[in-house]
């Protein structure tokens, strides 16, 4: 199945990405119209090499969820190159927090203390069952 496997790079991530935004929404509210959207990495691509992902994540951990639906988010402005590969609570508080009342799975991921390969696959199997159950 396509959506199980990495899904940054394909064509269709941004409407995969806008079809769980979708599907997570309080349905008493519009689904706002978007000017500008980017799908973000939560474990960046290239974590320096001090960081702490690098001590929460293996070389192959990192390779097989960077790109995955777990791990992507959708920001509705053009990201911060300066905190893209920051620490997990700095990225919480200086880069999603404003796009907490637009996107519900920000708020999701804002509820996390930590971003974990376990946080990652219990989200996965999370995601992909909503997903599913979405298309039926």
């Amino acid at each position: 199945m396509a959506l199980g496997g990495p899904i940054y790079d394909r064509t269709f991530a941004r409407y995969v990405m806008l079809r769980l935004e979708y599907l997570l929404q309080d349905r008493t509210q519009p689904f706002p119209t978007f000017t500008r959207l980017s799908v973000e990495h939560v474990l960046p691509q290239n974590p320096g090499p001090d960081s702490q992902w690098r001590n929460d994540f293996t070389d192959d951990q990192r390779a097989y969820w960077t790109h995955r639906l777990a791990n992507l988010v959708l920001l509705s402005r053009i990201k911060n190159a300066e905190l893209s590969n920051r620490e997990f609570a700095l990225k919480k508080t200086k880069y999603f927090k404003s796009s907490v009342n637009v996107f519900p799975n920000v708020v999701k991921v804002m509820q996390f203390s930590e971003w974990t390969p376990r946080i990652l696959e219990e989200r996965q199997k999370q995601l992909l069952d909503l997903m599913m159950h979405g298309f039926k």
